[in-house]
């Protein structure tokens, strides 16, 4: 584990005037990997790297729009840039979709399974929508009024008993 530990709360109101490319540069300094380096120099030197942060994200065309005169589903994918830019081994999401319609969903869980493959991110979330978890999990546990009920692959746990009684409509 490197020795600078940071993390990036979801808050649409985190420095609503301030934009999208400015806070995607805050998280990118604060990297553990940057941080020595952002001590030394300053946050400009990384707006190339951020600017490839906002490419992958799908918000370089969003970079100079202030933060809280964008979509919902794009302030949720800031978030996920800002965070990108800590260059996490483990990044945790509560429930990545709230609130989001079914385009930006998909959008959003397109974009967080390309950031597991091509940056390496192991992912963990927490998410109530089964299409979503069932789309893109490679191992899935369930929580039933805080006891696990099921661990597994997405066709164990959706094959399981208990599962179906509690959270999919079946009967055990």
């Amino acid at each position: 584990m490197q020795p600078w530990h940071y993390s990036v709360f979801s808050d649409h109101e985190y420095l609503p005037e301030t934009h999208c490319l400015r806070k995607c540069i805050d998280g990118f300094a604060l990297s553990s990997k940057n941080h020595p380096e952002f001590l030394l120099v300053g946050k400009e030197i990384f707006k190339e790297e951020v600017w490839h942060i906002l490419e992958d994200i799908g918000l370089a065309d969003q970079a100079h729009r202030v933060g809280d005169s964008i979509s919902h589903g794009d302030k949720k994918r800031l978030e996920l840039a800002v965070t990108v830019g800590t260059e996490p081994e483990l990044l945790l999401l509560d429930e990545p979709t709230c609130g989001m319609s079914p385009e930006e969903t998909d959008m959003t869980m397109s974009l967080i399974n390309k950031l597991s493959k091509e940056r390496g991110i192991t992912i963990l979330f927490t998410e109530h929508d089964m299409s979503v978890v069932f789309g893109i999990a490679k191992r899935i546990s369930v929580l039933h009024q805080g006891t696990l009920i099921a661990d597994g692959s997405p066709q164990e746990v959706r094959n399981s008993e208990e599962v179906q009684k509690v959270y999919l409509g079946g009967t055990a």
